[in-house]
């Protein structure tokens, strides 16, 4: 690394890690470094918006960074962990369950409602219905729902907030011990 030029771009909002140089190993490890910024939401704090390699550290308003008493980098402000991000995870039993006939009945259920899936509360309540009626579940979580989305390759919603909407906004459900009942 003589008098190539390395930048790495982090934007920790939108989840965006950009980085580019001429040496792919050098690339690569920075990727790999840096794969808590893309992966999973950070919430200590936010990181410098853009730095580069030998460059003193660039503070989230653009102006160099450091102390200028001590020479060391100010302590970065916390911010509160924003909440929405929940994806969930695959229930393996769930999975099991829906069979390749399952999912066709359920898919016949969901093309009959077709009218009323544009919201994500209603989405989350036809599911839940086909579920009680077909798999006998008196009741579905987060995952359950998501597991479902997943499973028939439709464009989920985020499952906790669709069923947190659902029962506040619209009163569809009622909950107890992580479980949305009808």
């Amino acid at each position: 690394m003589t008098d190539e030029h390395y930048t790495v771009k982090i934007n920790r909002r939108d989840g965006v890690v950009e980085i580019t140089g001429s040496d792919k190993d050098w690339i690569a490890e920075q990727l790999e470094r840096l794969a808590v910024v893309y992966i999973e939401e950070v919430a200590d704090a936010d990181p410098p918006m853009v730095s580069e390699v030998g460059a003193e550290p660039v503070n989230g308003d653009g102006t160099a960074g450091g102390d200028d008493a001590t020479g060391t980098a100010p302590k970065p402000a916390t911010r509160r962990k924003k909440g929405g991000g929940y994806r969930g995870t695959r229930n393996a039993a769930l999975v099991a369950e829906l069979t390749a006939d399952v999912q066709q009945k359920l898919a016949t259920y969901q093309d009959a409602r077709k009218s009323h899936w544009k919201d994500a509360t209603d989405q989350a309540a036809i599911v839940a219905k086909f579920l009680k009626d077909e798999r006998q579940m008196d009741g579905v979580t987060p995952d359950d729902l998501y597991t479902v989305f997943d499973v028939m390759g439709w464009r989920g919603p985020n499952p906790k907030n669709a069923l947190q909407n659902a029962r506040y906004r619209n009163r569809y459900f009622t909950s107890q011990d992580g479980k949305y009942m009808l």
